[in-house]
C-alpha cells in the first residue's frame, strides 16, 4: 500500500506515477534521463512507502515510469540483471544519456547558427548603406 504526498492510498506503483501526472520517459532524443531520475527520487521522497526503503521503491516503480524505445529497452534485459537502485540508474543513463546530450549540443549549435547568421545578413546591410 503506497500513499502519495496528499496521503491517499495508492494500491501500485502505476497508480502513484499516474496520480502525479509524470509523464512517462520514451527514449526521444528531447528528453533528459538525469531529469527523469531526478523525478522518479524526488517523487518517491514525498511519498509514504509503510516501512519500504526508498530506493526499493524506486526499483518498483521505474517500469511504470517509461515507454516507447525506452521499456522495450527495458524489457529486453536479462531478468534479475537489475537489482539495486544503482543498477538501474546506470544503465538507464548508459543507454539514454548519449542520445539527449547529442541533441541538445545539436540545439545549441543551431541556435549558435542562427545568430551568426543574422549577424552575418545584419553586417551586409550596414556595409550597403
Amino acid at each position: 500500500m503506497l500513499r502519495d504526498e496528499e496521503c491517499r492510498t495508492r494500491n501500485s506503483a502505476g497508480q502513484l506515477i499516474n496520480a502525479q501526472g509524470q509523464d512517462p520517459f520514451q527514449g526521444l532524443p528531447h528528453q533528459d534521463p538525469r531529469n527523469h531520475i531526478e523525478e522518479l527520487e524526488h517523487l518517491v521522497s514525498r511519498s509514504e512507502q509503510n516501512d519500504v526503503s526508498e530506493y526499493h521503491m524506486l526499483c518498483k516503480i521505474f517500469p511504470y515510469s517509461i515507454s516507447g524505445d525506452a521499456f522495450n529497452w527495458f524489457s529486453q534485459l536479462e531478468p534479475g540483471s537489475l537489482t539495486m537502485r544503482e543498477d538501474i540508474e546506470r544503465a538507464f543513463l548508459y543507454q539514454f544519456f548519449d542520445e539527449a546530450e547529442a541533441t541538445r549540443e545539436k540545439e545549441k549549435n543551431d541556435k549558435w547558427d542562427m545568430l551568426v547568421e543574422s549577424w552575418q545578413i545584419k553586417r551586409e546591410d550596414q556595409i550597403l548603406r
